[in-house]
């Protein structure tokens, strides 16, 4: 992997949360509706959806990044395979369930999900008060867009059952908490002799009739109103549970398999269809698999469980495991056929499983869950260095029990983090219960000289992310979402809260230590006399020039705030006797005294206006032979590949947090072209920093 890949990876999992925010907003604004199969400009879509052109446009071109849409002609965007399944109108749609996952109730109780890990306890009861199951029968819209994305999902695993399983030599089934009956009307249509019993709450039976109906088969399928934590019907040969044992902890679970055992014939078959986790983590296993078990602790309590965890609670319920048979992909499920005890099931070959090759249907809906799911596992990360897991672990192998003794957290559901963690590349799982880092875990400890630790927590921050949870707004307003949600600016925020802005800091530090070497390796600057650093913070990139060129001597120009560390940076880096420490701000004036001004990740944060203003003020000081270095992203006036996702996924934030941008070539040369400069060369850095030097002189 080598540590350019790990920062990668690492920034690639914080950037997740970002990534999915966007999808989220896209689908609540119905982009790919408006879409549909045709091609279609900005300026159209925001008029159709009621949005600002310019945000729109910044949007879009992340979705592209994200490989949900395609821009064939500067601003003109269509669907991708996988955008379409965004679209509310298509039989294969993910909609439901990208609007369920982007729902604020959902997400909620991710955000305590440290809570969860140190107690063991769900943190969706913390925060509302009653359980996920009964705020969704007091929230009518919220329930119905749950049971909407329950049907996306049970849809897909129908046909996978369907094509892997083999009903044709029963004469009845029963649908234990089968909601509106989607699952078993599959079944029924596919074999027409085959009865069905309908069975779950009231509340859950609310769409059932229809949906029979619909399918033509509900003069042969019962529906029965009941509770399975008090009973189960009687007269079926295969009883199904589908995504219903996961929902709740093994007592629980234990209960709901007894009832069924209590009317369940000899002869009967019951089955389990759920995702199963492996005994000891493997690597092949999907990452969302893991997430969706911390998502069944942090919302209702329940638990994806591995074959010995449903062997036992099978046995203590009467019934033995006797085959597990994995769908393909994209579902993660498995159906797992028990039987009666003292029964044992004929060798039955089913069919054989294909797995896809390519995108196809497949794998455009493994690349919208995996952005969806994406959200989840920034959380697990952010949650693992609040924590400082990283930091315990070390350089050794720990078991669970040993790091949640250090940290204080309950020892099953840190375990269950830790599997997370391994199944996102973080640690690894050697032996059962025993993780060490793996490379880019080592990224999360605070105690290494490369460490993203402080990255991770800022941008992990509840106080960073709310303004994404408003992208919408800012999409249709043009208006950074920071000030509508805190009443400040982002950074008159920062000042008034001195940890946060100590942790944001330190990220900004972690970040330009590896710009300032790729710099180094790309640009000589052999060639300057005196440097000004201009908005350099506490001076640790100009501490990295000055000490690669002993003759250069530099000026560290930022507000009073901004150089409260200066001092001790440029000592302890023995550079300080060769730079000048000045006061001011860049919105106001430039210091003399330079051939060379930097400007790293500065205009990036202000709109083309203030941009402007900087760039004036250092164009009134700067000699006809300087040169001005301008150290931003920049993005392609096009969509292509070449271009890392994160660096759209950084002009977002811009527009949410601080109201800035990240630019084209194009614009950063309209912009210095009215300021009285002009752009000669752009130098892209190499990966993992998505950062370019843009070399420009006075005209």
């Amino acid at each position: 992997m080598g540590i350019a890949g790990a920062r990668g990876r690492v920034g690639g999992l914080v950037f997740g949360a970002m990534a999915a925010e966007a999808v989220f907003t896209a689908a609540r604004l119905r982009v790919a509706d408006v879409l549909g199969d045709g091609q279609h400009s900005t300026a159209e879509l925001a008029r159709e959806v009621g949005a600002d052109e310019e945000s729109l446009a910044r949007l879009l071109r992340a979705l592209a990044a994200l490989e949900l849409l395609s821009e064939p002609a500067p601003a003109q965007f269509r669907l991708t395979e996988a955008g379409q399944l965004l679209r509310s109108d298509q039989p294969e749609s993910m909609h439901a369930i990208v609007r369920m996952f982007g729902d604020a109730t959902m997400r909620s109780a991710w955000r305590e999900l440290e809570t969860s890990i140190r107690t063991g306890k769900l943190s969706f009861e913390k925060i509302y008060g009653i359980s996920f199951v009964d705020y969704l029968s007091t929230n009518p819209e919220l329930c119905e867009q749950f049971n909407a994305a329950m049907r996306q999902g049970t849809l897909l695993a129908a046909q996978q059952l369907l094509q892997h399983y083999d009903f044709g030599s029963l004469r009845a089934i029963a649908d234990i908490g089968g909601g509106d009956g989607a699952l078993l009307a599959e079944v029924l249509q596919a074999h027409p002799g085959l009865r069905g019993i309908l069975f779950d709450t009231a509340d859950g039976l609310a769409h059932a009739d229809r949906t029979l109906s619909d399918a033509g088969i509900r003069e042969r399928c019962a529906i029965r109103a009941g509770d399975f934590f008090a009973a189960a019907p009687e007269d079926a040969e295969v009883y199904l549970l589908k995504s219903v044992l996961r929902g709740w902890d093994d007592d629980r679970a234990g209960r709901i398999l007894a009832h069924i055992r209590r009317v369940i014939p000899d002869a009967g078959r019951l089955l389990i269809i759920e995702p199963m986790l492996p005994d000891v983590f493997e690597a092949s296993r999907a990452s969302t698999m893991y997430l969706s078990d911390l998502n069944m602790m942090v919302a209702v309590g329940g638990r994806l469980r591995t074959r010995a965890d449903f062997e036992q609670l099978c046995e203590r319920a009467g019934f033995t495991v006797q085959a597990v048979m994995p769908l393909p992909p994209p579902t993660p499920f498995c159906v797992l056929e028990a039987t009666p005890h003292q029964r044992q099931l004929p060798p039955r070959s089913g069919h054989a499983c294909r797995y896809p090759h390519g995108m196809g249907i497949a794998g455009a809906r493994g690349h919208v869950g995996g952005l969806v799911f994406g959200a989840m596992a920034a959380e697990a990360v952010f949650t693992a260095a609040r924590m400082r897991v990283a930091d315990l672990v070390g350089d050794g192998q720990r078991s669970g029990s040993e790091v949640a003794k250090e940290i204080g957290a309950d020892e099953e559901a840190l375990t269950r983090l830790l599997r997370t963690l391994a199944a996102l590349e973080l640690v690894s799982e050697p032996a059962p219960g025993q993780f060490r880092l793996t490379e880019a875990g080592q990224l999360l400890r605070s105690d290494r000289p490369e460490s993203l630790h402080a990255f991770v927590c800022t941008f992990g921050d509840p106080t960073m992310l709310s303004a994404w949870r408003e992208l919408d707004t800012a999409i249709r307003t043009g208006k950074p979402t920071f000030e509508k949600v805190y009443s400040t600016t982002f950074f008159d925020h920062l000042s008034a809260n001195p940890e946060l802005s100590e942790q944001f800091n330190a990220a900004m530090r972690q970040g330009t230590t590896l710009s300032a070497q790729q710099l180094l390796q790309h640009y000589d600057f052999g060639k300057f006399r005196t440097i000004a650093d201009i908005g350099g913070g506490d001076g640790t990139l100009l501490a990295e020039v000055l000490q690669a060129y002993p003759s250069l001597r530099g000026i560290l120009f930022d507000t009073a705030a901004g150089l409260a560390e200066a001092n001790r940076t440029l000592t302890g880096a023995n550079v300080v006797d060769r730079c000048a420490i000045r006061v001011g701000n860049f919105l106001a004036a430039a210091p003399e005294g330079a051939d060379v001004y930097l400007l790293k990740s500065v205009l990036q944060d202000w709109d083309d206006d203030r941009a402007g203003v900087i760039l004036g003020h250092i164009r009134r000081v700067i000699p006809d032979g300087g040169h001005l270095l301008i150290i931003e992203p920049v993005l392609p006036d096009v969509v292509d590949a070449s271009a890392p996702c994160s660096m759209f996924l950084t002009d977002l934030n811009m527009l949410v947090n601080l109201g800035g941008r990240v630019r084209t070539r194009a614009a950063f040369e309209q912009l210095c072209e009215q300021t009285g400069f002009t752009l000669h060369a752009v130098t892209p850095l190499p990966p993992p920093v998505a950062i370019s030097v843009l070399e420009v002189a006075p005209h």
